[in-house]
């Protein structure tokens, strides 16, 4: 047969794997590796596609995912930069002994081993 004599039901694949919303999307690339697909259908409760999953998607958010996780800063990290801040803050205004307060009311954290600090600025 041609192409113009063929139908879709003539060549389309009737065994088809789909996922649900709630699924992991690393079981739904399981699931495209066993199939052998880059598509998946996503499905309701009720059987009814209501959307596609595609290997780009699982590929665009590993992607944001590791790039997320570059961006990510450690509470130490936070600590050293805030105590530089209040460090130099100190040395510029004077506390106030009753509160511990400075004038701009900003908190500022000070880890200092594992005692934590509180001043207020």
């Amino acid at each position: 047969k041609t192409l113009d004599e063929l139908r879709v039901a003539d060549t389309m694949a009737t065994d088809v794997r789909a996922c649900n919303p709630g699924d992991d999307l690393d079981e739904a690339e399981a699931i495209m590796q066993e199939s052998r697909v880059r598509r998946l259908p996503v499905v309701d409760q009720s059987e009814q596609v209501i959307g596609l999953l595609s290997l780009a998607d699982l590929a665009r958010q590993a992607a944001r995912e590791r790039w997320l996780k570059k961006r990510e800063i450690t509470r130490a990290e936070v600590c050293e930069v805030l105590a530089t801040i209040c460090e130099a803050h100190e040395v510029g205004h004077a506390r106030s002994p009753k509160d511990d307060t400075h004038h701009s009311g900003h908190p500022c954290e000070k880890e200092t081993g594992r005692a934590v600090s509180r001043t207020v600025f």
